[in-house]
């Protein structure tokens, strides 16, 4: 038994056991069900009923077991390979925080230049909030100076994007090692049914498009999904949008070569099954999506969703690179 539940048992706190997860009540709602869920591999908790996420101090905080030691409880989840390390505790820390998320917190209780990172790139306080995008200050986490994008499906965590706020620190992205990122698309948790799924290449794009829905009240009607790199499509992935079923795929891939590869090859894996379209950036004189002003996507995502190409900026299955 790890610490954790140790703990909860000591405190009579209930709680049921999900593969790596406990899931038990919010602290502060009466639930008909459990709705706050920790992961012990991940050494991460979020409240699906109270919003309150966090890391493992952060969990034993809220719960008022704030006494106890979260390192300890977090080293009882981790992989073999460190727990066999557990006789030199300095060692363990280094691994532990080279590997897991329990060092990093939410955005507002980060350093400035973390905010500041994103609001570059024009992402906004409620968009922060809502995909529960966090940051790492320890220097001894590789994923220091960076900032974190939890992924979930069906509610569970099963892994991270993480992008370092200085571009010349390589490399860029970092991803756990057991993350099949081929068989997931950001955020799909997020998806309820939308009619139009738009899929781009990265995690940035996504935001700044989904975040321009929100903004027209089209939320329930388009959606953007993010890739997480690769060169095809996985066939998880492709799963996924079978499971959703949109009536329309649009395609908005990179305006360079490596993007026109790219296209070809998810447009061949997908028109046989999905109704195809792709966006031309190279009419807006762009490079990528995320490189578009905020009038644009408005009026590209009004096109997506009316189906006008007048001025052949979207483009219907037309076979070969636009």
């Amino acid at each position: 038994m790890t610490s954790l539940r140790k703990i909860l048992d000591k405190k009579q706190i209930q709680y049921k056991i999900f593969g790596d997860e406990i899931r038990l009540k919010c602290k502060k709602n009466e639930d008909a069900e459990p709705s706050c869920y920790v992961n012990e591999k991940l050494g991460v908790f979020h409240c699906w009923s109270c919003g309150a996420a966090g890391d493992i101090n952060q969990f034993l905080k809220h719960y008022g077991l704030g006494g106890h030691n979260a390192f300890l409880v977090a080293l009882d989840s981790i992989t073999d390979e460190i727990k066999e390390l557990k006789e030199g505790l300095q060692e363990n820390q280094k691994k532990f925080n080279e590997n897991e998320l329990w060092a990093c917190k939410p955005i507002s209780e980060c350093h400035k230049r973390f905010i500041n990172y994103l609001k570059d790139r024009r992402i906004g306080i409620k968009t922060i909030e809502k995909y529960h995008i966090l940051g790492c200050e320890n220097p001894g986490s590789r994923l220091f100076n960076r900032v974190i994008f939890p992924c979930f499906r069906k509610h569970d965590l099963i892994g991270y994007v993480s992008r370092a706020i200085a571009d010349d620190r390589q490399p860029r992205y970092l991803y756990p090692h057991n993350f099949d990122k081929e068989n997931y698309l950001w955020p799909i948790d997020q998806v309820k049914n939308q009619k139009i799924i738009v899929i781009v290449e990265g995690i940035f794009d996504a935001i700044r498009g989904n975040q321009s829905i929100g903004t027209i009240k089209k939320d329930n009607t388009i959606y953007m999904l993010a890739m997480l790199g690769g060169d095809r499509l996985g066939a998880g992935q492709i799963n996924l949008l079978h499971n959703i079923n949109p009536e329309k795929i649009v395609l908005c891939f990179d305006a360079d070569r490596a993007g026109g590869q790219l296209l070809k090859k998810v447009e061949e894996q997908l028109r046989d099954d999905f109704n195809v379209w792709r966006v031309n950036l190279m009419h807006y004189k762009k490079k990528d999506f995320g490189d578009m002003s905020y009038y644009e996507i408005i009026n590209l995502l009004r096109q997506m969703i009316k189906n006008e190409d007048k001025i052949n900026r979207i483009e219907r299955q037309i076979g070969g690179l636009l």
